[in-house]
Parts: C-alpha cells; structure tokens; sequence
C-alpha cells in the first residue's frame, strides 16, 4: 500500500503509451504532483489547526521504492526552493525566545536588585505625588474658610 501512488503513475503511464494519447501524460503527471501539494502544503487539518501534512512518511519521495528515493529528493528540493515551498513555523513548536534564555538577568541577584529599584522608584512616586497634592487641599481649606465665615456656633446663614 506505501507505493500504491507510484504503482498507480506507472500504470497509467504504460496505459497511456500504449494508446499513444501522449497529451494526457502530462496531465497525470501534473495532477499527480499537483494533488500531492494540496495535500502537503494547503489541505486544512482541524483537528491541529495547521495546514498541510508535515509528517515525513507524506514527502514526496516517500510513495517510490527507496532506490529512487535519492534523485527524486534532490528532483523535489529544487522544485520546493524555485516555488518557495514551505511550512509556515507555528508558534506551539517554535517559541520566539528559547525557554532558558532570561531577558531581565542572569541570576537571582539581579531580580531582587530590580526589585528594589522598582520598589524604591515607586515609593519616592508616591511622595511626589502626596508632596504636590498637599498645598492643593490646604488652600482649599484656606478659601473654604474665607468664604464662609464662622462663627462660634458654625457657619452663618445670610
């Protein structure tokens, strides 16, 4: 069943010459080879929601016997570097940054030192931030008393 593909092409081929219908040997071979890039590159595959059969055992090479495998690798390498013939990456199998590499240190060191820098930065923010809001409540408190004058018993009504 592995070489039912190639069998079937050769078939047709000696069919084909014996009918010398030579015309239709281009269109086996066209759609023997075109049907095999749907499958290989476009075909939809939803249970992985990737396209295309990445599997080895579906390279082209692999539905001829072993002895020819050699030339129709080299035949098929060139065929998928012209036409640019490849799998798009997914991101499940390759992450951008491998998983070791440590974008904010090396070490245990630098986090607690970044920590403490963050820490700190923070807290000299929320001075500031305490330090500008102060003046701003007590003249409000300074123009709220001014406006209405007070009296021993509270505010006055006019």
């Amino acid at each position: 069943m592995q070489y039912f593909p190639s069998v079937y092409v050769l078939l047709s081929t000696v069919i084909i010459a014996g009918l010398q219908s030579w015309h239709d040997l281009a269109f086996l071979y066209l759609g023997t080879y075109s049907s095999w890039l749907y499958l290989r590159y476009l075909q939809h595959q939803p249970e992985t929601s990737l396209k295309g059969d990445r599997s080895e055992d579906f390279k082209f090479s692999s539905f001829f016997p072993d002895a020819l495998s050699g030339p129709i690798d080299a035949i098929a390498g060139v065929v998928s570097d012209v036409f640019r013939l490849r799998h798009e990456p997914d991101a499940e199998t390759k992450p951008l940054l491998p998983v070791t590499q440590n974008l904010l240190g090396s070490n245990a060191a630098d986090s607690s030192r970044r920590r403490e820098r963050g820490a700190k930065a923070l807290q000299e923010r929320l001075e500031m931030k305490k330090i500008a809001e102060a003046p701003v409540v007590e003249s409000a408190a300074a123009t709220a008393a001014s406006v209405l004058p007070m009296s021993s018993n509270g505010p006055q009504s006019p």
